[in-house]
């Protein structure tokens, strides 16, 4: 911003010796181009430089999930990362919804195991949470705080049920030696 100042003032003495010496007009008339295109470049840049570190510290949070989850942070998974976490919803999906949104989206393709390959070690880190609809169907929530669901079989969506708009009179005693981690309830709706 000192920059911006310096080239404020030497703008000012090019208006004071311009009001002076009106017959050379032309050469201070130059120099003013000069100078305002000089402080529209520093702006530009400083602006750029700016939105860089601005997408850099966002891409650091996925970099930093990304490590935790034990994945090195490639372009690819950075991309997967941001397509689960850039959202202000919760976001339910199945890896090959995941991966017709990540694919249909941008240039760069992203083959079907590192989606899956990531989704798996985003579960496992506690960043995802797996949800068994059928034998054969996983969704996965990036809402994990306790919480339950409606299952549309229709249209294969889930919706969030809050975690205490479902009351349960009796839950039944875990196998010795067992204890039980988190209760959700899963309700199968349909038109």
């Amino acid at each position: 911003m000192a920059v911006l100042h310096y080239l404020d003032q030497i703008n000012y003495h090019f208006h004071i010796q311009l009001a002076r010496h009106s017959h050379k007009m032309i050469f201070f008339f130059i120099n003013f181009i000069f100078i305002t295109l000089l402080k529209i470049n520093l702006i530009y840049y400083l602006f750029k430089t700016n939105l860089n570190k601005n997408k850099m510290n966002n891409n650091q949070a996925f970099i930093d999930k990304l490590r935790t989850s034990g994945l090195r942070p490639t372009k690819q998974r950075i991309l997967i990362a941001k397509n689960l976490f850039e959202r202000s919803k919760t976001f339910h999906f199945t890896v090959e919804k995941l991966n017709k949104v990540i694919n249909k989206k941008g240039s760069a393709k992203v083959s079907l195991a590192t989606i899956y390959n990531t989704v798996e070690a985003f579960t496992k880190a506690g960043y995802l949470k797996e949800i068994l609809t059928s034998k054969s169907k996983s969704y996965y929530d990036t809402n994990i705080k306790s919480h339950h669901h409606f299952y549309d079989e229709g249209t294969k969506e889930l919706t969030d049920i809050d975690y205490n708009q479902v009351k349960l009179s009796k839950v039944p005693v875990p196998p010795k030696g067992k204890k039980i981690k988190n209760l959700e309830v899963i309700i199968r709706i349909q038109k």
